[in-house]
């Protein structure tokens, strides 16, 4: 089945057949692969793309997905290899986003969590690694990031009395001025909004 290009060539309109942007997808692919078995990150990740975009010049669809999504992973992971952390949350977000199944899913939602947990953004993180637990309950989450998150909450359960506290004190601080001043009302007011 043929599929026509909009660009024109001398007056006809070019015939594009819908197989060649799989086929050098494909091509791009294979070269891909081959720089990732030699280390050649960077290099595998500019064929993965441009992989993609001969996938994404064919037509939106459902099959389109499924064949990006191990070649979003495959950028992640080659991301992850040149601790890439943006890319990797990135990639492997896209390849979520496609449709991944449980099988690509646990994988793409692990090297994500990694990727949060290394930036920082621990609760996204968590939000991933429960999202593990349930495709896969025998998968343990970090001990050491469920520990941080806990006192994280603590320090802001801790920064929020801290607040309160401080509020407290400066409303007390404007009824004692108001009380030498001696304007009564305006300290009781002060010292009631205290309480």
């Amino acid at each position: 089945m043929c599929i026509r290009d909009r660009s024109l060539r001398g007056n006809k309109r070019m015939e594009v057949d819908k197989n060649t942007g799989h086929a050098h997808a494909n091509k791009r692919r294979e070269k891909a692969e081959e720089c990732r078995g030699t280390s050649q990150c960077k290099k595998a990740i500019l064929y993965y793309l441009q992989a993609l975009a001969y996938i994404d010049h064919e037509a939106q669809s459902t099959e389109a997905n499924h064949i990006k999504i191990p070649i979003y992973m495959a950028i992640a992971e080659c991301c992850k290899e040149l601790g890439a952390v943006n890319e990797i949350i990135t990639y492997a977000t896209e390849a979520i986003v496609c449709g991944a199944n449980d099988e690509f899913l646990l994988e793409l939602l692990v090297l994500r969590a990694n990727a949060y947990e290394n930036k920082g953004m621990l609760t996204q993180a968590m939000k991933d690694w429960k999202r593990v637990k349930k495709l896969q309950p025998s998968h343990t989450i970090p001990k050491d990031l469920k520990e941080i998150i806990k006192s994280q909450e603590l320090v802001k359960t801790s920064n929020a009395i801290r607040g309160i506290q401080n509020k407290l004190k400066e409303y007390k601080e404007k009824g004692n001025a108001y009380y030498k001043e001696r304007r009564y009302l305006k300290a009781i007011g002060e010292y009631t909004r205290g309480i």
